[in-house]
């Protein structure tokens, strides 16, 4: 099976170096790494050069001048992808050596299953809670990490990952930032860009309602959740709070039921954010909250 990496990227240039050596490094290499970059001009022609400098001639490199929109920078380098299966990695991610074959391997034992994609699992996962805000976040419906449930959509479009599963496991969605897909199969569906956050769950939630995907602790990886770049408190969780509610809007049913779920898991986020502002000494999250909830009242409509 050929295959494409696609890794959109904006103002990381150490990150981006670590992540491509990691992809020279791998056991099988792809056809093509297509990065899309969201940087300035000057920071833009580092990373193009040091991309230059690690592949050689090993892979085919295709680099893309992008506007700022990670969603948008898949969706590109999709569009200028030529391999059976796609690959998208975040560019503050290192792979193990064998994560790509670890990948297609599953990909040929589960394509007699309609299977649209596979993704790998990561060391040291950032959804990685203590019992205490698993237990929280399971009472109030929110996405949590979990060690000993099954990974699906909760009713409130909530999401339970697995952070470390035994072995193959079918799941319901996958991360943005570490997900393959079959290439005609992503093209049905594809990110939205209306999406600045929860992108993941939503294409997910589309995809795997019509094909299997697949979740492999064989193939491992590092995500260092860059700080360069991120958000404050403030901004993460006010956009976060936004696009939870898009999504529902979007695919939650028609039920009382649901809606109810939702609005029982965004008094959790409330919650949530009230204690970290305690413990932070700052009002940044709770702020970044209720911000986010006062602009669906003002700008987004009712959503049941």
């Amino acid at each position: 099976m050929t295959f494409s990496i696609i890794i959109p990227t904006k103002d990381r240039t150490d990150d981006l170096k670590n992540c491509v050596r990691s992809i020279i490094k791998q056991t099988v290499l792809p056809q093509e790494l297509i990065i899309v970059d969201a940087s300035s001009d000057s920071i833009g022609a580092v990373n193009q050069e040091n991309c230059k400098k690690i592949i050689e001639d090993k892979v085919k490199l295709i680099y893309i001048k992008s506007t700022p929109g990670s969603n948008r920078q898949r969706n590109t380098g999709a569009d200028h992808a030529c391999g059976e299966i796609i690959f998208f990695i975040d560019d503050d991610i290192v792979l193990k050596e064998d994560y790509f074959e670890k990948i297609l391997e599953v990909y040929e034992i589960k394509k007699a299953l309609n299977t649209g994609g596979v993704q790998g699992t990561t060391i040291l996962n950032y959804f990685n809670q203590t019992w205490i805000s698993r237990t929280f976040r399971k009472l109030f419906f929110m996405t949590r990490a979990s060690i000993s449930e099954k990974s699906r959509f909760l009713p409130s479009l909530g999401y339970v990952y697995i952070s470390m599963p035994k072995e193959i496991i079918e799941v319901e969605a996958m991360s943005s930032g570490l997900c393959s897909y079959y290439k005609n199969i992503f093209n049905e569906f594809r990110f939205d860009e209306k999406f600045e956050a929860c992108q993941d769950l939503e294409i997910s939630y589309r995809v795997s309602r019509k094909y299997k995907l697949f979740q492999t602790p064989y193939a491992l990886l590092t995500h260092n959740h860059s700080t360069s770049t991120h958000l404050s408190s403030l901004q993460h969780n006010k956009r976060h709070i936004i696009n939870t509610y898009r999504l529902a809007k979007k695919y939650l049913p028609k039920r009382n039921k649901n809606w109810l779920a939702y609005y029982w898991s965004v008094l959790g986020e409330i919650i949530l954010s009230a204690a970290k502002s305690c413990v932070k000494f700052s009002f940044d999250p709770l702020i970044g909250t209720l911000s986010g909830i006062k602009y669906i009242l003002m700008n987004e409509g009712k959503g049941s």
